[in-house]
């Protein structure tokens, strides 16, 4: 396993403070050195600075591919489809197919987006104006649920169906936005890769039979669906039903709620 570079709480906060107070990033932010930069206590390899650079080189194509630095329209949707594969393929996040505890760290996401990556950060999430601080802007900076690229990576988590599969991450394709928000909020079920993928396979089908109806009304649906499958989930883990009963179950309960809501 690598060890990642990490960048403290108080020292991305800083960071962040003054990107706002220039209003820009410049070329001298990237790769910057901070005091506040740390790795976790152990005898375990670090990550070689050339792959952090590979990275960036990496993404920074992706985003060029979506618009970044053109006059062409910004793709974002595309772009992060695009990272979501790029990270999957980036071997100093995993071991043996699986997340290492490092690339888990909210630190080493503020240490990627602030130090590597803080042009295409500002780019994806453009920084509040006039040189005012804003929580919305500093969550999309700092490690954690929203930001930049920790939340593309925790699609990747949930929604990976596996190297082996025809349509591997055709989900994190498909879903928008919102959609993830309200699959990962409930932590109970977004974080468990079968129960995701089985709920956004139901989800996409429910929206495919209610095109017709608005947005407010799918999400009603999801949402009301969830509370049932949450409530059940005490008394049975949905984890240790056979694929095909958890989408039985899925299924059942999606039916019953479009019944009570639209009839």
């Amino acid at each position: 396993m690598y060890l990642l570079p990490q960048l403290k709480k108080d020292t991305g906060q800083e960071a962040i403070f003054n990107f706002i107070k220039k209003g820009k990033i410049d070329e001298s932010d990237i790769f910057k050195e901070y005091d506040g930069l740390i790795y976790t206590p152990s005898e375990n390899r670090k990550v070689k600075t050339l792959e952090l650079h590979l990275l960036r080189n990496n993404i920074m194509d992706l985003a060029k591919k979506n618009g970044f630095g053109s006059e062409s329209p910004n793709r974002f949707r595309e772009f992060e489809y695009d990272v979501a594969i790029s990270l999957s393929n980036c071997i100093f996040l995993w071991n043996n197919s699986l997340p290492t505890g490092e690339a888990l760290r909210n630190n080493f996401w503020t240490y990627l987006t602030i130090v590597i990556l803080p042009d295409l950060a500002a780019w994806r999430w453009p920084m509040p104006k006039e040189g005012e601080l804003s929580t919305a802007w500093n969550g999309r900076i700092m490690g954690g649920t929203r930001n930049t690229f920790q939340r593309i990576f925790r699609r990747v988590l949930s929604f990976d169906r596996g190297e082996n599969h025809p349509q591997r991450f055709n989900l994190i394709k498909e879903l928008m936005e919102d959609d993830f928000s309200a699959i990962l909020e409930r932590t109970s079920i977004g974080c468990n890769p079968k129960i995701a993928i089985a709920l956004a396979d139901e989800f996409l089908l429910m929206r495919k039979r209610h095109e017709d109806k608005s947005k407010q009304i799918q999400t009603l649906i999801y949402r009301e669906s969830t509370k049932d499958l949450t409530a059940y989930s005490k008394v049975q883990s949905l984890d240790l039903l056979e694929e095909e009963d958890l989408k039985r179950l899925i299924s059942e309960v999606f039916d019953q709620k479009e019944k009570q809501l639209l009839n």
